[in-house]
C-alpha cells in the first residue's frame, strides 16, 4: 500500500489505485477464464467486459502497424507489463 503525505500527490495516488485495480481485475479475468466451470459464468463475462478493452485496443494497434494479426497473448503481455512498469514509475514519483 502506498501512502502520500503531500496533498499534491493525491491525484497520482488515485491513479495508482486505479491502475492496481485494473491489474487485479485483468489477472483475475485470466485466472477465471482458465477454470472450466467458471469460464461460461456471468461473472467471467462481466470480468471480460471490464478487462478486455485495453488488450483489444493493443491488438488493433499491432494489427494496423504490422498489417497482420498477432498472437492473442502478446496484447495481454504488453498491457500487463506496461501496467506494472507504469505503476512502479508512479510509486517512485509519489514516494521519492
Amino acid at each position: 500500500m502506498v501512502y502520500a503525505t503531500n496533498l499534491f500527490n493525491l491525484p497520482l495516488l488515485i491513479l495508482i489505485w486505479l491502475l492496481e485495480t485494473y491489474l487485479f481485475l485483468a489477472c483475475a479475468r485470466l485466472v477465471v477464464s482458465r477454470i472450466p466451470g467458471a469460464a461460461q459464468s456471468h461473472f467471467c463475462g462481466q470480468l471480460k467486459l471490464l478487462a478486455d478493452f485495453l488488450p483489444n485496443a493493443v491488438s488493433r494497434c499491432l494489427a494496423n502497424s504490422r498489417n497482420a494479426s498477432s498472437a492473442h497473448w502478446l496484447a495481454w503481455c504488453i498491457v500487463l507489463v506496461s501496467g506494472f512498469i507504469l505503476r512502479q514509475i508512479l510509486v517512485l514519483l509519489v514516494v521519492g
